[in-house]
Parts: structure tokens; C-alpha cells; sequence
């Protein structure tokens, strides 16, 4: 199976990666950290958040190569503040690669083999929300990974 995880920077795409290679028990799923890409004679779970490459070029592989494409989302906000702190420290380039990978993913979703998993739901469903969205590609949720707050940073102004 072949599974492509993208999203926005900072949108939680390196731990839904680790989510697919955890229960497909990849060779290595242990010490994968959800960047780039894992693989055995099976599976394949490729990470790319957007944008991808040099901070002013978008590549997207082709939709149909994949079996499942996951797209992770989080908080716009939140997910801003966090590239900003961690990816892209100028606000105006911040927000306009985020307005061009919101525009990518739009266009994306329209394809029946892309799917939205949203991290703001896994931490208020939690196991129930993962093992729902694993089931529906025949993925058994066996190996758990217990989301974090990582938006709680973000929101102390309030």
C-alpha cells in the first residue's frame, strides 16, 4: 500500500505518518519519526507537508500513484504560529505559503483516494477517532500513539 501524508507546515503530518507505519508495522516503524518516508516489500509512508522543497516551490507527486492520501489539518492559526516559530520566521511569506498549500489541498480533496484526518479531533475522540479512520483502509489500529496539546501554546494569549 502506497500512503502519502501531506498538509500544511506544522499541521501534525510527521505524527499521522508515524500513526500508518506504527499499525502497518513497517520495518523500522520504531525509529521512524514521520519524516520523509518509510518502507518495506509492502508498505510505503511518505511524508511531505507543504510547502515542499525550497520555501518558494510547491511539488505535489501525482494523486493517482497513491493508494491513500492523507491530508493532516490542524487549527489554521495555531498551525501558522508553529511554522512561523519553526519554519518560516517571515510573517507575510508565512501566511502566503500557507494561502498556496490551503489552495493545493483544496484541489486535492476532490480525488477519491484523498481522505482528511484532523488532529484537533484525534485529541478530542481520541483511540476512537484513530481506529475509525484506520478501518476504512483495512488497517488494524493496534499500535497507539496518544496525542499531545500542541496547541495549548498557542492559545495562552486568551
Amino acid at each position: 500500500m502506497k500512503i502519502l501524508v501531506t498538509g500544511l507546515e506544522s499541521s501534525c503530518t510527521k505524527i499521522v505518518s508515524k500513526i500508518f507505519s506504527d499499525n502497518l508495522k513497517i520495518d523500522g516503524y520504531e525509529k521512524y519519526n514521520g519524516v520523509m518516508r518509510i518502507s518495506d516489500d509492502k508498505n510505503l509512508v511518505s511524508h511531505m507537508s507543504l510547502p515542499s522543497g525550497q520555501r518558494t516551490f510547491f511539488y505535489i507527486p501525482k494523486i493517482k500513484d497513491w493508494d491513500i492520501i492523507t491530508i493532516a489539518t490542524r487549527d489554521y492559526n495555531c498551525s501558522l504560529k508553529s511554522k512561523i516559530n519553526n519554519h518560516q520566521p517571515i510573517v507575510k511569506n508565512a501566511i502566503a505559503e500557507h494561502d498556496n498549500g490551503a489552495y493545493i489541498l483544496s484541489e486535492m480533496i476532490k480525488f477519491d483516494n484523498v481522505h482528511v484526518f484532523s488532529y484537533e479531533s484525534w485529541f478530542l475522540l481520541g483511540d476512537l477517532y484513530v481506529k475509525k479512520f484506520l478501518n476504512q483502509f483495512n488497517i488494524d489500529y493496534s499500535k497507539k500513539i496518544n496525542p499531545e496539546n500542541v496547541n495549548k501554546k498557542y492559545m495562552k494569549d486568551f
